[in-house]
């Protein structure tokens, strides 16, 4: 699932560098658009929207005597506000939170004592919750599409299946967005929330939490 993701980020990126190759601008530079077309430049403002976040965890661990292994898809909501100062910057901050139960598994093994061994799968209660904070850095590829990227830090606080953390990391992502009237935005994008070692119970296991995210914003 780690590499099909990648890949797709990959391939997102590349494109996005392929429509930057063949887009046409004068000399005055990208933000004087060719062929009379409307401005790329962007005066500033504030702007909130909200996605639906495909959030997904998997975490694979071993100690001398335990073993842990879990796949988690969470379907969350993310509310999003941020600051836009041009063009090319803006910082901006997301909340997800959980609105149904997750699908998933959750796998424990103990070597020494087989009875204390678990399995969950299918519908699991879930209350996590994430945040971030967020430089954006963009780059508009034409007058309506613009690529950016986030780099930032943030929070996965997780509870689910038995299973809780909290734990604190650098976040980024990739990301292509549509604008219509120069207010309302229609973005797609992909963020790493969490990619570490994480102890669950005396398991070091190593986590991974990422999202792909659907969503629109306003801009005012």
């Amino acid at each position: 699932m780690k590499k099909l993701t990648l890949s797709i980020v990959a391939i997102m990126a590349m494109s996005t560098f392929a429509v930057a190759a063949g887009g046409t601008y004068d000399a005055d530079g990208p933000d004087s658009y060719a062929a009379g077309g409307p401005s790329l430049s962007y005066d500033g403002g504030y702007y909130y929207g909200a996605a639906y976040g495909s959030v997904s965890t998997e975490g694979d661990g071993s100690a001398p005597t335990e073993a842990l292994n879990l796949e988690i898809d969470h379907a969350t909501i993310m509310l999003q506000a941020g600051y836009q100062f041009n063009s090319y910057l803006a910082i901006e901050g997301r909340y997800w939170m959980v609105f149904t139960n997750s699908d998933g598994s959750v796998s424990y093994t103990d070597n020494v004592d087989p009875n204390n061994n678990e399995y969950v799968s299918g519908s699991l209660d879930d209350d996590t919750t994430i945040w971030g904070l967020y430089v954006k850095p963009m780059y508009p590829v034409t007058t309506t599409f613009t690529a950016y990227g986030l780099l930032g830090y943030g929070n996965v606080d997780y509870d689910f299946g038995g299973i809780s953390s909290d734990d604190d990391s650098f976040q980024w992502g990739l990301g292509t967005s549509y604008t219509f009237d120069n207010n309302l935005v229609l973005y797609i994008d992909y963020l790493s929330m969490y990619d570490d070692d994480d102890t669950i119970g005396n398991v070091s296991t190593e986590l991974t939490v990422d999202s792909w995210n659907f969503g629109f914003s306003y801009r005012f």
